[in-house]
Formats: structure tokens, C-alpha cells, sequence
């Protein structure tokens, strides 16, 4: 999956890197890097399952609550 449909699923149109940055933690425990994430979008890359994993148990929060 790529992070534009995650992107419009969490935050509508006009999301943002910041706003994922906020969210996804690495393995590490350190929040993903802003730029990291600019370059996701920017590329629109295929993510990561371990970013997949997150974006999704986030998206269910937001479901349920």
C-alpha cells in the first residue's frame, strides 16, 4: 500500500508528513523522521509492512472511537 491512501483514509486531502510523523514510531521506539516520510510521499513509494501494520491499527482507532 502506498502512504497517499493512508493519507487521505486518516487525515482527507490535504494531509501531511507532519501528521504521520505524529503516528508511526520505529522499530527503535523513535518517531519516524518528517523527512522520511516526505520522501515517501514524494515517491510514491510502496510502505513497509511494519508502517502498514501501524497505519492500519491507527486507522481502526479512529473507526472505533
Amino acid at each position: 500500500m502506498k502512504i497517499h491512501e493512508f493519507g487521505l483514509a486518516l487525515f482527507g486531502e490535504h494531509y501531511s508528513a507532519n501528521q504521520f510523523a505524529k503516528i508511526l514510531i520505529n522499530k527503535d521506539g523513535s518517531n519516524v523522521d518528517r523527512k522520511t516520510i516526505q520522501n515517501w510521499i514524494n515517491r510514491d513509494q510502496e510502505l513497509g509492512d511494519w508502517v502498514v501494520e501501524q497505519l492500519k491499527t491507527e486507522l481502526v482507532k479512529r473507526i472505533v472511537s
